[in-house]
């Protein structure tokens, strides 16, 4: 029996592992994963390292988390913020709300939408899961495209998840604003929390971004997701328009495929 395909849209290599490494640890056996990281090239690094260093070193401990929790990682080699001209850690974190409309963003944001639309068709994906899109101006950037998107993913019968982007979504208030927006663009999203027992899994994928992350950072993500014993939950949620066709298909579990 052929494996379903599942694409995830990472913002960055690491983004997915925060967000999704206990799922995916535990629903790799019978899925093909693919992680696309959208905006990995990357210099930002807490070590004293040279800019050089940086951008690989990020991109070894992708392979190498990729190998931990089996799935295949993919790179875009798209300048993350800072290397598209984000000078301030307030412009790229929190404080804006709609990079769309910067013209400097116009090329990017073709670029991000021909590399989503390259591995739909090399990975002809039944799920996409894609960042919900708070406070980081790359992971709203990302998001932006994936709505844009909507009808192409549509008519390849292709389902669309967002996911609880961390740390980022530890701010509460920043992401029902969020929620908020996509309610009020048409979208219906039902939420859905996977409980998984991969809690160490998780915790050893994280750790090997030792070049993005504190042990405290690391506690904060574990923490918010609710632990009991080595239980862990992270969010998703399926969206949907009131158009949909398949709103009434009325077949089965609709989380059946992931």
């Amino acid at each position: 029996m052929e494996k379903k395909s599942i694409l995830i849209l990472s913002p960055h290599p690491d983004d997915a592992a925060y967000s999704l490494g206990a799922s995916l640890a535990c629903r790799n056996s019978d899925r093909h994963i693919t992680v696309l990281n959208v905006f990995s090239k990357q210099d930002y690094s807490i070590l004293n390292i040279k800019h050089e260093e940086a951008l690989k070193q990020i991109l070894i401990e992708e392979q190498a988390v990729s190998l931990c929790l089996r799935y295949n990682a993919m790179f875009c080699d798209l300048p993350e913020a800072r290397l598209r001209g984000y000078k301030r850690l307030r412009e790229i974190i929190g404080g804006t709300k709609e990079p769309w409309k910067q013209s400097s963003e116009h090329y990017w944001i073709e670029a991000v939408r021909k590399e989503i639309l390259s591995a739909l068709d090399s990975n002809k994906p039944s799920i996409v899961l894609a960042p919900l899109g708070v406070k980081h101006v790359d992971h709203i950037l990302l998001a932006y495209v994936i709505k844009q998107m909507w009808s192409e993913l549509h008519a390849r019968k292709i389902r669309l998840f967002f996911f609880e982007d961390l740390p980022y979504c530890i701010d509460e208030q920043a992401k029902i604003e969020v929620l908020n927006i996509l309610s009020q663009e048409g979208f219906v999203l039902k939420p859905k929390n996977i409980i998984s027992d991969s809690l160490n899994d998780k915790v050893r994928a994280l750790k090997v971004y030792h070049s993005q992350s504190k042990e405290r950072d690391i506690v904060k993500i574990i923490e918010y997701g609710k632990p009991m014993g080595i239980s862990i939950s992270e969010r998703i949620w399926l969206v949907s328009r009131p158009t949909d066709e398949t709103k009434s298909t009325g077949k089965g579990n609709i989380y059946d495929d992931y």
